[in-house]
């Protein structure tokens, strides 16, 4: 489906030996980057081992389940989008996130 000049915003997690339990899971994200990034002004790329280090490290957590992992990735996700849910003079819209993340454009 294409949404004209609207700015598409994605959040992508890439997977790792340690938290993945199949081991194509490289391979479908290799495959899903070229669309990813045709498709999508802004992406944000997150890794799952850095996260599942975060857990334990950080958060003192031995062995991070997935409901550990997803509340941890929920949290700048909601973070990036809180200016679309909530009104006000301060938030911005993707245009400006877009502007401030990217200098330069894709060549």
């Amino acid at each position: 489906v294409d949404y004209g000049e609207k700015s598409k915003l994605s959040f992508t997690v890439f997977p790792s030996e340690t938290v993945s339990t199949c081991c194509i899971g490289p391979y479908n994200c290799v495959l899903s980057m070229d669309w990813l990034l045709h498709q999508a002004e802004i992406s944000v790329v997150m890794d799952n081992e850095a996260l599942y280090g975060i857990c334990q490290r950080n958060l003192d957590i031995k062995r991070p389940s997935y409901d550990d992992i997803n509340r941890l990735i929920a949290k700048p996700i909601s973070l990036m989008t809180q200016s679309l849910r909530f009104g006000g003079e301060i938030n911005v819209d993707l245009e400006e996130i877009q502007t401030n993340l990217v200098p330069f454009p894709r060549l």
